[in-house]
């Protein structure tokens, strides 16, 4: 959840399910907590984990999970490490084209309204690494969620999966379901959450076969053929409710074609309740840590 309002109801019915309110900690904390849980496992050669939780352990555990199950942001600025322009890995903080574009996906959470988003924007602007996080909350804490993720070629899309198994890597073993191994541009959990990694270069169609409800397209001006991929094979076969979280985006890439034509239609209509996408705009001066 990233609205307030969805975020305390969630932990409210948590409270009224559990009898208990979970916590919520300082960065720091988190850090201590976890270090110390981390010291008391062992680790076998298959890659099981041994641990023998106190019961203050197991507490802690049961609420870093609800926490991070109700509130997206919680767990992003506790849990998720990202590389960082230097290729350095380091504990994801949000720039403020980032604080910006979880506001909108407020918005269309406090509603309750199907999440889908044309973004134009300047570049490094760290809005694929906030939907690839986005996406990763929802694959790990949701159950059965499928999606796709794309950009214009698989050297690209690649770029993309490496956000999602940085972040992987990083997380404390007991808030990750179990993954099954060696799926090929598959991220795939046992719990049956799905992501299938794909590009705009390959034969078939993007999300051919499938009913997504996450859908992140990058680079969105380079597709070759956008109308027939995206607008007249993708759009068709995701469907508007509660659960869709779709975001197209991409830089400006001249003034004429569909993808800016999309921009202008979509900028029109929206405001009178006529375009499925809400145009977003984020400017490069908003990356100001840059």
């Amino acid at each position: 959840m990233y609205a307030e309002s969805r975020i305390a109801e969630s932990l409210a019915g948590f409270k009224a399910q559990s009898g208990w309110m979970p916590e919520y900690h300082s960065i720091d904390e988190v850090d201590k907590a976890n270090a110390l849980i981390a010291a008391d496992c062992q680790e076998r050669p298959n890659g099981d984990v041994i641990f023998h939780p106190t019961p203050k352990q197991k507490r802690w555990i049961q609420n870093e999970r609800a926490l991070c199950w109700a509130d997206a942001n919680y767990w992003q600025t506790r849990y998720a490490y990202i590389c960082d322009e230097t290729n350095n890995i380091m504990r994801y903080r949000p720039r403020r084209s980032q604080q910006v574009f979880n506001s909108i996906l407020a918005e269309f959470d406090e509603q309750q309204v199907a999440i889908e988003v044309l973004c134009l924007k300047a570049r490094q602007q760290g809005i694929s690494t906030e939907v690839a996080l986005k996406f990763l909350h929802r694959l790990i804490f949701i159950p059965r969620v499928q999606g796709i993720t794309a950009s214009i070629s698989d050297e690209k899309s690649e770029l993309l999966n490496r956000i999602l198994v940085t972040c992987v890597d990083m997380l404390p073993w007991w808030m990750v379901p179990p993954m099954k191994k060696n799926r090929t541009n598959l991220m795939e959990f046992t719990h049956g959450s799905i992501l299938s990694i794909q590009s705009g270069s390959q034969i078939s169609g993007i999300a051919q076969g499938w009913t997504p409800v996450l859908v992140h397209i990058s680079e969105c001006g380079d597709y070759p053929n956008p109308k027939k991929t995206l607008e007249e094979g993708l759009m068709r076969a995701t469907h508007p409710s509660s659960s869709l979280f779709a975001v197209y985006e991409g830089t400006g890439n001249g003034n004429t074609g569909w993808w800016a034509d999309s921009w202008r239609t979509a900028k029109e209509r929206w405001p009178r309740g006529l375009s499925r996408l809400c145009p977003v705009f984020i400017p490069w001066h908003m990356a100001s840590d840059l």
